[in-house]
């Protein structure tokens, strides 16, 4: 037994389970594993961001969700945002689990989009600023 395996629950520990995804391509796997687990009342942003631009990302939302992952940010979903959905996922079907992560998926995809706009826009105004310009108001056009 390694000190990464929970004798009284007989799973693997949070590491463990973030080695395993690592083996799955997961973008976890270029980070500092502490950034999962934050202190408490640490900021869980940068872990978020991360996992939003992983390719595993849905397995490992469902894992977390299947497993009631009570520590960490897995997903990018942190334990707030796990707890918040835990009754909604044990109360679901198969089928409608599925429908869960896809809601999920795109409420996080939204998210990390509207916050690439809003960051290509502010690039957009500085070099506006700099070179004299304004840009109009309503102007969502992304810097190139």
């Amino acid at each position: 037994m390694t000190p990464e395996t929970d004798p009284a629950l007989g799973i693997a520990s949070d590491i463990a389970l973030m080695r395993a995804y690592a083996n799955l391509a997961g973008v976890c796997a270029q980070a500092d594993p502490e950034a999962w687990f934050p202190e408490k009342g640490g900021l869980t942003r940068p872990a978020k961001k991360i996992c939003w631009s992983c390719p595993e990302r849905r397995p490992c939302m469902k894992t977390s969700m299947t497993i009631e992952e009570r520590f960490g940010v897995w997903a990018g979903l942190s334990e707030r945002d796990r707890r918040a959905r835990a009754p909604t996922w044990r109360k679901a079907t198969p089928a409608g689990r599925a429908k869960l992560l896809d809601e999920w998926m795109d409420v996080r995809t939204e998210k990390a989009l509207a916050a690439l706009v809003k960051h290509y826009r502010e690039i957009n105004e500085k070099a506006a600023k700099a070179a004299g310009e304004t840009i109009p108001a309503g102007d969502d056009r992304l810097a190139a």
